[in-house]
């Protein structure tokens, strides 16, 4: 078992999907780097530097170490693997309903679950793009929820943490008169003359 840090997890503010985040992920680190110790501060600085939920960042990892994910923090291996397995399904998904071969557009193997289909159905039938994302979003944030339950006040319960976070700024961002205006020129945007 890793080192805990009861006082550190302990004062954290309770964070829920769709609310506003308490402090940035840049806050976040510098509290972590007051808290944690040298090696975990900077493995978190790396992880969220780098934004682990998007896409480039997971696909240069995975090239690195060819397919296996292996780090000392649990939490952010079953993540990574998580996170790519849900992109291969929702990749897979847009590219049938395309008519192209899904198979030129996963990464790694497929292991799709019935959950995980009906997911990216709702998020399909949302009535906007922003709707979907959230559906999507969503059940990112439910798989962390039932990570993190097997965690208390251990690195991988701040990882998790952290990871929320990170959704909670995208939405903040997005939620911002910036983001609301390339939202809306997205949403103008047609899409289908741009996927060939």
């Amino acid at each position: 078992m890793g080192k805990e840090y009861y006082y550190f997890a302990s004062s954290l503010p309770s964070i829920y999907f769709d609310s506003e985040p308490p402090m940035s992920c840049d806050e976040y680190l510098k509290e972590c780097e007051r808290h944690i110790p040298v090696r975990d501060y900077h493995f978190m600085k790396t992880l969220f530097g780098a934004k682990v939920l998007d896409y480039a960042f997971l696909q240069k990892l995975i090239r690195e170490t060819r397919g296996e994910i292996k780090s000392h923090n649990k939490a952010f291996q079953q993540g990574v693997l998580f996170n790519r397995s849900f992109r291969n399904e929702v990749a897979a998904f847009r590219a049938q309903r395309l008519g192209k071969d899904p198979n030129n557009y996963i990464r790694g193997d497929r292991h799709p679950s019935l959950k995980v289909l009906e997911v990216i159905n709702q998020a399909d039938k949302a009535p906007d793009l922003l709707e979907g994302e959230k559906i999507l979003d969503k059940f990112r944030w439910e798989f962390f929820d039932e990570l993190q339950c097997q965690h208390y006040f251990d690195i991988e319960y701040l990882t998790i943490y952290g990871l929320k976070l990170q959704i909670l700024e995208k939405y903040k961002e997005v939620r911002s008169s910036k983001g609301e205006e390339i939202f809306d020129e997205f949403q103008k945007m047609d899409v289908s003359s741009i996927i060939k």
